[in-house]
Protein backbone atom coordinates (compact mmCIF):
# COMPACT_ATOMS: atom_id res chain seq x y z
CA UNK A 1 0.00 0.00 0.00
CA UNK A 2 1.60 3.70 -1.02
CA UNK A 3 1.51 6.38 1.37
CA UNK A 4 2.41 9.51 2.06
CA UNK A 5 3.55 12.16 4.64
CA UNK A 6 0.87 15.06 5.75
CA UNK A 7 1.61 18.11 7.94
CA UNK A 8 -0.54 19.20 10.68
CA UNK A 9 0.06 22.78 12.59
CA UNK A 10 1.40 22.07 15.64
CA UNK A 11 -0.23 24.94 17.70
CA UNK A 12 -3.77 23.16 16.70
CA UNK A 13 -2.69 20.85 19.68
CA UNK A 14 -0.78 23.44 22.32
CA UNK A 15 -3.07 22.74 24.99
CA UNK A 16 -2.99 18.62 24.66
CA UNK A 17 -0.67 16.65 26.91
CA UNK A 18 0.59 14.93 23.99
CA UNK A 19 0.22 16.69 20.76
CA UNK A 20 1.77 14.01 18.92
CA UNK A 21 -1.09 11.75 19.60
CA UNK A 22 -3.69 14.48 19.58
CA UNK A 23 -3.07 15.03 16.34
CA UNK A 24 -3.24 11.72 15.24
CA UNK A 25 -6.67 10.94 16.72
CA UNK A 26 -8.16 14.29 15.08
CA UNK A 27 -7.07 12.95 11.65
CA UNK A 28 -8.13 9.88 12.92
CA UNK A 29 -11.93 11.58 14.43
CA UNK A 30 -11.91 12.82 10.55
CA UNK A 31 -10.96 10.02 9.09
CA UNK A 32 -13.10 6.96 10.29
CA UNK A 33 -11.62 4.49 8.14
CA UNK A 34 -8.64 4.76 9.62
CA UNK A 35 -9.68 3.39 13.06
CA UNK A 36 -7.27 1.61 14.32
CA UNK A 37 -4.26 2.79 12.19
CA UNK A 38 -0.81 3.80 13.46
CA UNK A 39 0.01 7.36 11.87
CA UNK A 40 3.38 7.47 13.11
CA UNK A 41 3.24 11.05 14.50
CA UNK A 42 6.70 12.66 14.52
CA UNK A 43 8.03 16.01 14.83
CA UNK A 44 9.21 17.88 11.38
CA UNK A 45 11.89 19.19 13.18
CA UNK A 46 13.62 21.09 16.54
CA UNK A 47 11.38 23.55 16.75
CA UNK A 48 8.31 21.56 16.78
CA UNK A 49 5.71 23.68 14.70
CA UNK A 50 4.87 21.20 12.55
CA UNK A 51 3.41 17.64 12.86
CA UNK A 52 3.75 14.90 10.26
CA UNK A 53 1.18 12.15 9.73
CA UNK A 54 1.83 9.00 7.67
CA UNK A 55 -1.31 7.86 6.08
CA UNK A 56 -2.37 5.84 3.14
CA UNK A 57 -2.66 7.68 -0.24
CA UNK A 58 -6.27 6.49 -0.60
CA UNK A 59 -6.98 8.65 2.62
CA UNK A 60 -5.59 11.83 2.05
CA UNK A 61 -6.80 12.13 -1.21
CA UNK A 62 -10.64 11.36 -0.52
CA UNK A 63 -11.14 15.26 -1.31
CA UNK A 64 -9.92 15.29 -4.75
CA UNK A 65 -11.74 12.66 -6.33
CA UNK A 66 -13.72 13.72 -9.07
CA UNK A 67 -17.47 12.57 -10.34
CA UNK A 68 -15.60 12.20 -13.76
CA UNK A 69 -12.94 9.59 -11.85
CA UNK A 70 -15.79 7.99 -9.88
CA UNK A 71 -17.35 7.60 -13.47
CA UNK A 72 -14.60 5.85 -15.02
CA UNK A 73 -14.25 3.74 -12.71
CA UNK A 74 -17.74 2.67 -12.60
CA UNK A 75 -17.49 1.85 -16.15
CA UNK A 76 -14.81 0.39 -15.48
CA UNK A 77 -16.22 -2.51 -13.24
CA UNK A 78 -19.24 -2.38 -15.55
CA UNK A 79 -17.49 -4.18 -18.44
CA UNK A 80 -15.41 -6.05 -15.58
CA UNK A 81 -18.96 -7.21 -14.30
CA UNK A 82 -17.80 -6.23 -11.05
CA UNK A 83 -21.46 -5.64 -9.56
CA UNK A 84 -19.77 -4.87 -6.33
CA UNK A 85 -18.09 -1.81 -7.15
CA UNK A 86 -20.92 -0.26 -9.71
CA UNK A 87 -22.75 -0.04 -6.51
CA UNK A 88 -19.90 1.71 -4.55
CA UNK A 89 -19.51 3.78 -7.25
CA UNK A 90 -22.77 4.47 -7.65
CA UNK A 91 -23.29 5.16 -3.86
CA UNK A 92 -20.11 7.96 -4.49
CA UNK A 93 -22.00 9.65 -7.31
CA UNK A 94 -24.41 10.51 -4.83
CA UNK A 95 -22.10 11.94 -2.22
CA UNK A 96 -21.57 8.95 0.22
CA UNK A 97 -18.49 9.56 2.13
CA UNK A 98 -17.51 6.07 2.58
CA UNK A 99 -18.37 4.64 -0.78
CA UNK A 100 -16.15 8.06 -2.24
CA UNK A 101 -13.07 7.03 0.15
CA UNK A 102 -13.37 3.60 -1.03
CA UNK A 103 -13.53 4.40 -4.94
CA UNK A 104 -10.38 7.07 -3.91
CA UNK A 105 -8.52 4.06 -2.29
CA UNK A 106 -8.86 1.56 -5.43
CA UNK A 107 -8.32 4.51 -7.83
CA UNK A 108 -5.55 5.14 -6.05
CA UNK A 109 -3.83 1.86 -5.81
CA UNK A 110 -5.11 1.30 -9.50
CA UNK A 111 -2.42 4.36 -9.79
CA UNK A 112 0.41 2.92 -7.98
CA UNK A 113 0.03 -0.63 -9.83
CA UNK A 114 0.27 1.38 -13.12
CA UNK A 115 3.39 3.46 -12.01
Amino acid sequence: MTTETIAVTARDYVDADNCLAAAEAAYIATHHELRGWDLSPRWEDDERETILLTVPTWASRESEITDEQIEALRAEAAAAGDSAMVTICDSALAYHESSRIECARVIADAAAQGE
